[in-house]
């Protein structure tokens, strides 16, 4: 298979500059050539910037590139310290109409934003282990790309952190892809939200979280009293 190597000299040192900025990676070339292979990266450099430029409350940490089990360059995700809720969703639209605007739609296909929420800085090896995982789900996520439409990181003080996963799908396949995740990441709290059909009864919803519960092995952690079915639908109808 061939290579194709992008030359340092092809990108002009401000690019060069604001991709070194923000590309989480040891390996800034090997990088850079895959990252160039997948989009413009001028187009790409311009959209940190103004990303940048038009946070409030939290700030752009960096972007890594996202790879499948083979090692194909899968997505980019862009990671968002300390954002609430409102903010949030502000800036997914504003994103958005970036985008659209700009006519970069070649980098809105291979993105993702990872909002980190409640951490008031993002230790160097928290965020090694906790980037990991995100790639880990995310390369999960390649088959659900198109229903996706919010993925944050939230750290709480006596859980760790969790992750939390909006589809817009029906009830029924945001917890059939909930189970699946929490099987395969013991130990960390995944929840699918949905803004689709509820296409459930509430005995099944139930049996579900239940299952998800059990299977991530959270049943040690819940306090006498605290019923970990009417906190996880809770933050589901949220």
């Amino acid at each position: 298979m061939s290579v194709v190597i992008v030359p340092r000299g092809s990108a002009s040192k401000a690019v060069l500059d604001v991709l070194k900025r923000y590309m989480l990676t040891d390996d800034f070339d090997r990088a850079l050539n895959e990252l160039s292979r997948l989009i413009d990266i001028e187009k790409f450099a311009g959209f940190l910037e103004w990303l940048e430029k038009s946070l409030t409350i939290y700030r752009l940490h960096g972007f890594s590139l996202v790879r499948s089990v083979k090692g194909e360059v899968i997505t980019i995700a862009v990671y968002l310290e300390d954002c609430g809720e409102g903010e949030r969703s502000t800036t997914a639209s504003r994103v958005k109409g970036y985008l659209n605007e700009h006519e970069l739609r070649n980098i809105a296909e291979n993105m993702t934003l990872v909002y980190l929420k409640g951490f008031e800085k993002v230790e160097a090896e928290l965020f090694k282990e906790l980037e990991s995982t995100v790639q880990k789900v995310l390369a999960v996520l390649r088959e659900y790309a198109n229903i996706v439409q919010g993925f944050e990181v939230i750290r709480d003080p006596d859980w760790g952190y969790t992750i939390t996963i909006t589809l817009s799908s029906s009830a029924s396949e945001a917890l059939k892809l909930n189970l699946r995740l929490q099987e395969m990441f013991k130990g960390i709290p995944v929840v699918v939200k949905w803004t689709g059909p509820k296409d459930i009864s509430d005995e099944e919803l139930a049996d579900y979280l239940v299952k998800i519960l059990n299977i991530g092995g959270f049943k040690a952690k819940a306090s006498p009293g605290f019923s970990a079915v009417e906190a996880v639908r809770e933050i589901r109808e949220d």
